[in-house]
C-alpha cells in the first residue's frame, strides 16, 4: 500500500528540484538541507535517504552514506531491490573512491564491491 506523505507531492518535487540545482552549484551544505527537509516532509519515502547516501558517499562521507542506506533499506518495501539499487550506483561511486577504499565501511563494500 502506497504511503501518503505529510504535504503535498508538488511540495516534496519543488525541495528535491530545488536540492539538485544546490548540487550542481557546488553548495553541498544546501544540497543536504534541502534533501534533510524533503525527508522530513515524507518521512517513509525510502528513495530519499538512498539518494542521500549516494551523494555522501561521492563526497567521502562514508558512515553518513551507511546511516543513510540503512535508513533507506529500514523503510523500503522490498529490502532486496532497495539494496540493488543502491548497488546500482555504485560503480559511479567506484571512480570516486580510488585510494581511499581503507576507510570504506565493510557494510558498504559489500554493497559496493567493484565488477
Amino acid at each position: 500500500m502506497k504511503h501518503k506523505p505529510l504535504v503535498s507531492e508538488k511540495a516534496i518535487l519543488r525541495t528535491l528540484s530545488a536540492a539538485g540545482l544546490l548540487w550542481e552549484g557546488g553548495d553541498f551544505t544546501g544540497y543536504f538541507e534541502q534533501m534533510e527537509r524533503a525527508a522530513r516532509m515524507d518521512p517513509r519515502n525510502f528513495q530519499i535517504p538512498m539518494n542521500l547516501g549516494i551523494s555522501r558517499l561521492k563526497l567521502y562521507q562514508y558512515p553518513q552514506a551507511e546511516a543513510s542506506f540503512e535508513r533507506s533499506v529500514l523503510l523500503a518495501p522490498d529490502k532486496s531491490r532497495a539494496l540493488e539499487m543502491i548497488g546500482l550506483h555504485c560503480p559511479t561511486v567506484h571512480a570516486t573512491l580510488s585510494d581511499d577504499l581503507i576507510s570504506f565501511p565493510p557494510s558498504l563494500a559489500v554493497i559496493c564491491r567493484s565488477p
